[in-house]
């Protein structure tokens, strides 16, 4: 068990002096978001305002009004494996730059000789160099995910599929951090989506963790529920979620379809 190193989450210990400049880098990027509105509405984590009572309450009109025009659904559960510590830096700074960030120069130069230490059972282990993800306790590292991430959210707004809202915009991705929830009325759009995210995470470094990213569908017309098998990512389906499967959805345990009424259901 001590060998398993997949649990280890890497714990950012930063002096005094370094907490004041982070802070002010922090308020500098916050000042530029809401000025410019970097971060796309559909990104609800880290935000002032923000819940999960909201992201969950946009997937619940979201499938509501899909139910009362009878539309088909096509819903997809993304969960990334160690995202926040799985972003490529070099992407990250790409990225940054893309947006006009000034201040890109000096967080690339805060983390080029980043460095951290695996306190194991034994002995310390040797410096391995930060090459990916966020320092974990930093101030600015939330808002630096968050913008890095919202490249994706973007990507999968500019395809033009997705949920068709009352005001007739296409939503296709609702997201929380790296919770991401995709949804289509076709199976091609699911899979349009799909490859979206899988050159996201060619380029940006993020894994989707198959074992828990699901896919459901049903056809509200009929009230029956559709198969998923030809819907894929990287070349193989993901997990099918039965329409009346509860998904642990950011606190609560959604299904496309409950007994009884359709729509978003929410469980013990």
């Amino acid at each position: 068990m001590v060998l398993d190193t997949t649990g280890y989450r890497p714990v950012c210990l930063l002096n005094t002096v370094y907490k004041c400049l982070s802070a002010v880098i922090t308020d500098r990027l916050d000042r530029l978001d809401e000025r410019h509105g970097l971060l796309d509405p559909s990104q609800e984590e880290f935000g002032r305002l923000c819940s999960t009572q909201r992201q969950v309450q946009s997937l619940h009109w979201a499938l509501q009004e899909a139910a009362e025009r009878q539309e088909t659904v096509y819903c997809c559960y993304i969960d990334f494996a160690n995202a926040f510590n799985s972003i490529d830096n070099l992407a990250q700074w790409r990225w940054l730059r893309e947006l006009g960030i000034q201040d890109v120069d000096l967080l690339e130069s805060l983390y080029s000789e980043a460095y951290y230490l695996v306190d194991l059972p034994y002995e310390w282990s040797v410096s391995i160099a930060l090459s990916r993800g966020q320092k974990q306790g930093e101030k600015s590292s939330p808002l630096l995910f968050n913008l890095i991430f919202n490249a994706l959210i973007l990507a999968l707004k500019a395809t033009g599929v997705g949920h068709r809202t009352v005001t007739r915009l296409r939503a296709p991705s609702r997201g929380f951090a790296d919770d991401l929830a995709l949804i289509t009325q076709t199976a091609a759009g699911m899979n349009r989506l799909l490859q979206v995210v899988a050159g996201f995470c060619g380029w940006s470094g993020m894994r989707v963790k198959r074992e828990k990213s699901m896919i459901s569908a049903v056809d509200y017309k009929s009230g029956k529920p559709l198969p998923t098998k030809r819907i894929v990512f990287e070349g193989a389906p993901l997990s099918h979620l039965a329409a009346t499967g509860p998904f642990p959805y950011l606190g609560i345990r959604a299904s496309l379809i409950s007994k009884g009424c359709r729509g978003l259901a929410r469980l013990p």
